[in-house]
């Protein structure tokens, strides 16, 4: 476990620190300011880039992926069929939901 929480303490500033240059080298070179961030549900993250950026009142929007969200909606309904619903709500219908989640909202962003 310790070693394990050092990793991921590690491999999160190494996120942000990667964030970070990408987000400034733009702004270097081609004078662009990044505003949208797509991310997972690490809020700490999001923070972080946020006070770690650009000097004035710019603020980073959060978006975040809708593989992540897939995953959180495919926990949760898993977590409800194990608690709640028994046999009506299986296992293949939890990934077909899942899927169905992912086609309305890629529909959604390209109209």
């Amino acid at each position: 476990m310790k070693t394990h929480n050092n990793n991921c303490s590690i491999n999160r500033e190494m996120k942000i620190g990667a964030i970070i240059d990408m987000f400034k080298r733009s702004q270097n070179k081609n004078d662009v300011k990044y505003i949208n961030y797509i991310g997972d549900s690490d809020f700490r993250t999001y923070i972080d880039i946020n006070f770690a950026l650009y000097d004035d009142d710019t603020l980073i929007v959060k978006k975040e992926g809708i593989e992540h969200v897939q995953k959180r909606i495919g926990h949760r309904l898993r977590e409800c069929k194990m608690k709640e619903f028994g046999e009506k709500l299986t296992g293949k219908m939890i990934d077909k939901l899942i899927v169905y989640y992912g086609l309305a909202n890629s529909k959604i962003v390209t109209q």
